[in-house]
């Protein structure tokens, strides 16, 4: 039995365009220093680099995320806050440095600002990860479900961002409001803007005409932490993705699985409370339908693949109301087999039996024969019985001298050792063939039904069985008179046989 469980989520590539955003940009920037036209392009090659090296941010920082996964749960929330203070200083420390080199064509800048934006990313996709990891250690146990679990996963990131548009109108209006009252030196705020200076006094003026409107400093911060909390969101909305279908993913391959046939998979049954019952559901799914599948390979062995393939083709009603019906059918019997019976222990008796019939059945169902039953010794095949056969005469007859063949070849085998002390040593058969009416379906009670053939012509195969010698296959006249030419057979002397008021014809033929 094979239990599929969640695989290693995979280790999704680096952007390959990272390098190419990279050359790009230090090209374009270059050339602009010549040619003032390609200012633009070299523009929008910083733009690309920022954006690959924010994809770069995210895919390390869920590598680091996913190979935390497997340890304890205390040293995957520490690991996550050292993993996040560490990218964001060493970004920090990067564009730091770079800071006070000198601005070799314009490199530098876009390098400053390609550190900005990692970390700025990193520290995003840390905080984004916080939320979904705390849920999964510490309030999985309590909140199973996995909606309640996005819930929290969403409010959590909803209420942070809050709190730092809280925090950024706080200070953004505490920094102005001590502008304005002079208590902070207005010199420290001295800016260069694209080339244009900001003095103290004029960042103060900009300050008494912000406080004149507090609701747009809020909504400024609001929006300031909105785009500093994308990074978060895309985050934690992928690791919950991710949680969804790594689950998902097996329940999906044991589908496939089933479809082409194999039932010895099960799913591994974990994650949130929907997903588990889901899986649950499917095994047991899967566990009904091997052992109805197991149930129907059993029937099969008690009837034949005829009926039922007739059974599945009425979705199971194993109803087949008897009918009369023009078919030929056959006995096979065994010669001197009370002789035999007499002779050999019972354990011989059902090896040389089942040795037989191992070899006669699977000649019977290559002409489509419907194997009635076993008698003792003896095999009734029905042509044109469930199954529609017009050629049931033809059928029957080649089948019934093919069981010949394959006794001749069996007895040349010495297939059976247990009869080298009688006889000849050697298993004898007769078969007799009849083509008539008959009646054909299920005869029983409610609780146990056989589908079965009777009537004048079943007990006329049987009594042509007995005019068989070892080697014969002895069929009716009207058997015969269906044959085609190739197969008419030698006439016999006319016997009477029980129930027949007149003598019947019958007509042997033997294999090649």
């Amino acid at each position: 039995m094979r239990v599929l469980t969640p695989a290693a989520r995979p280790k999704r590539p680096l952007p390959r365009f990272i390098a190419i955003a990279l050359v790009a940009t230090l090209v374009t920037e270059a050339a602009a220093h010549w040619v003032t036209a390609l200012e633009p392009l070299a523009g929008l090659a910083g733009v690309a680099m920022v954006i690959a090296v924010c994809l770069a941010a995210a895919r390390l920082e869920e590598r680091l995320f996913f190979w935390l996964a497997p340890r304890p749960s205390m040293v995957r929330v520490l690991g996550q806050l050292m993993i996040g203070a560490a990218g964001v200083a060493a970004a920090l420390a990067v564009g730091l440095v770079l800071s006070f080199l000198p601005d070799a064509l314009g490199f530098t800048d876009w390098l400053i600002g390609a550190g900005a934006a990692f970390a700025l990313w990193w520290g995003g996709a840390v905080t984004g990860s916080l939320p979904v990891l705390l849920i999964d250690v510490v309030v999985s146990a309590l909140v199973p479900g996995f909606r309640r679990r996005v819930q929290l996963a969403v409010l959590s990131l909803l209420g942070l961002l809050l709190t730092v548009a809280a925090v950024l109108s706080a200070t953004v209006v505490e920094v102005l409001a001590q502008l304005r009252a002079r208590t902070l030196d207005p010199t420290l705020f001295n800016l260069t803007v694209d080339d244009r200076k900001l003095s103290g006094e004029q960042v103060v003026e900009l300050a008494n005409r912000a406080l004149e409107h507090p609701a747009q400093v809020v909504l400024g911060a609001l929006g300031v932490a909105l785009v500093l909390g994308l990074p978060a969101l895309w985050s934690a909305t992928g690791k919950l993705a991710d949680a969804v279908m790594e689950r998902i993913n097996p329940l999906s391959q044991a589908f496939d699985e089933v479809a082409h046939g194999h039932r010895d998979v099960r799913v591994e049954e974990g994650g949130s409370t929907e997903l588990a019952e889901m899986t649950r559901r499917f095994n047991t799914m899967l566990d009904a339908l091997t052992l109805a599948e197991r149930m129907e390979r059993a029937f099969g062995v008690y009837v034949s693949q005829h009926v039922l393939e007739r059974i599945r083709a009425q979705h199971g009603d194993g109803n087949i109301p008897p009918s009369l019906r023009e078919a030929t059918v056959f006995f096979a019997d065994i010669r001197g087999f009370t002789s035999m019976s007499e002779k050999l222990s019972p354990a011989d008796v059902v090896a040389v039996l089942n040795r037989y019939f191992a070899r006669v059945v699977p000649v019977i169902e290559r002409h489509g024969g419907y194997l009635n039953k076993f008698v003792g010794d003896a095999v009734v095949v029905v042509f044109n019985g469930p199954m529609d056969q017009p050629d049931h005469a033809e059928r029957a007859t080649r089948c019934a001298l093919d069981v010949q063949r394959e006794i001749l070849a069996m007895n040349a085998e010495r297939a059976f050792p247990e009869l080298k002390d009688i006889g000849d040593g050697v298993l004898k058969v007769g078969v007799g063939v009849a083509t008539g009416p008959m009646v054909c379906g299920n005869i029983g009670s409610v609780q146990q039904m056989e589908y079965t053939v009777i009537g004048d012509t079943v007990n006329l195969s049987s009594r042509l069985t007995g005019q068989a010698k070892a080697g014969d296959v002895v069929v009716s006249e009207a058997t015969n008179a269906a044959l085609s030419k190739d197969l008419v057979g030698e006439a016999m002397e006319p016997v009477t046989v029980k129930g027949k008021e007149q003598p019947v014809r019958p007509f042997r033929l033997r294999p090649d």
